[in-house]
């Protein structure tokens, strides 16, 4: 009686050990099929881009409150590969981008060197 107790016990814990990884490992895979698009900052030359992106809430957000969203800044380049990219608290921090030559600038959120 004890052995089949613990077998059952060992079941499932090994049963929500999967059940979590697989939450865990889908959020990481589909990570992005949480976010949608913000904000797009094009650089001067056409080389870069700013893209801002925002997490969905399930609920939605009351009218006006999507700026208050977290989300990520992605340095993009022309080709569409993420060149940079960091977290932000509330997407509505990005509200300008300055473009030189060889950086970019987002005032407390990034500050970047952009490659030859």
């Amino acid at each position: 009686m004890i052995g089949s107790r613990t077998g059952k016990t060992w079941l499932i814990t090994i049963s929500l050990l999967i059940i979590v990884g697989g939450l865990i490992g889908g959020y990481f895979i589909f990570g992005d099929l949480m976010m949608e698009n913000y904000a797009t900052f094009d650089s001067p030359d056409g080389k870069y881009k700013i893209v801002v992106r925002r997490k969905k809430e399930f609920l939605g957000s009351a009218p006006g409150q999507a700026g208050d969203s977290p989300g990520e800044v992605r340095l993009i380049n022309k080709n569409g590969d993420v060149i940079e990219k960091t977290e932000v608290e509330m997407v509505q921090l990005v509200e300008s981008v300055e473009w030189t030559d060889n950086s970019v600038y987002i005032k407390l959120v990034a500050d970047w060197t952009l490659p030859d």
